[in-house]
């Protein structure tokens, strides 16, 4: 999986983090239909992501404050950590 990654990044098709991968070029997802096809299925998944990534941020430029941390279900879209039944 390294290799093939480092072939993306190498390639300026992803972007490789710490801890994350990113696509960073739209060719990448038109070349891919399988891709395409997963990015489709879950782009709710993604937005929510996106939010609670946001907030995480947030949060820790707020020194961690425990009183802007999310808590229960309603706070951070506790649901796309919950597994999705598969078909």
């Amino acid at each position: 999986m390294q290799e093939v990654l480092q072939t993306l990044s190498d390639a300026r098709l992803i972007t490789i983090g710490k801890d994350t991968v990113e696509i960073a070029h739209e060719a990448l997802i038109r070349a891919w239909p399988t891709l395409r096809q997963w990015l489709a299925d879950d782009r709710e998944g993604l937005r929510l992501h996106r939010r609670l990534t946001e907030a995480a941020r947030a949060w820790e430029e707020m020194d961690r404050d425990p009183d802007e941390l999310y808590s229960g279900a309603a706070g951070a879209g506790a649901e796309w950590a919950e597994p999705t039944p598969t078909s």
